[in-house]
């Protein structure tokens, strides 16, 4: 198992983590048992109230989030800082650009020229 999507500290983490984790092969995370014995990979159901539960420790409502934050949020903050859209997807996994396209043009607004015309 190896990082060949991500680079610099965001791999650092990655590998570290799998190499914590003792994993060869299969999902990154992994449910756990009492017992300490691993599951076959969390459910989108879990990953869902996992980041809810998350959004609440930092004082967000956590019913405005949910798994899908974590992606529509990575292609957000590429178009703030001047990620092409393609390399966005190459790394959030969106098939389509149509969906991905709004959460980059959304994030890319707030640095682009055109949005402050009127001022």
């Amino acid at each position: 198992m190896g990082c060949t999507r991500v680079l610099g500290r965001a791999a650092r983490a990655l590998t570290a983590w799998i190499a914590a984790a003792g994993l060869t092969e299969g999902p990154l995370f992994r449910p756990l048992s009492w017992h300490g014995r691993r599951g076959a990979g969390l459910s989108d159901r879990s990953v869902a109230e996992i980041v809810k539960a998350r959004a609440a420790l930092a004082g967000y409502d956590p019913r405005e989030f949910g798994g899908h934050s974590l992606r529509s949020g990575f292609v957000t903050t590429a178009g703030r800082q001047g990620v092409s859209l393609g390399d966005a997807m190459a790394l959030s996994g969106h098939r389509g650009a149509a969906v991905a396209l709004r959460y980059h043009q959304a994030g890319a607004a707030l640095s682009n020229p055109a949005a402050r015309l009127a001022d």
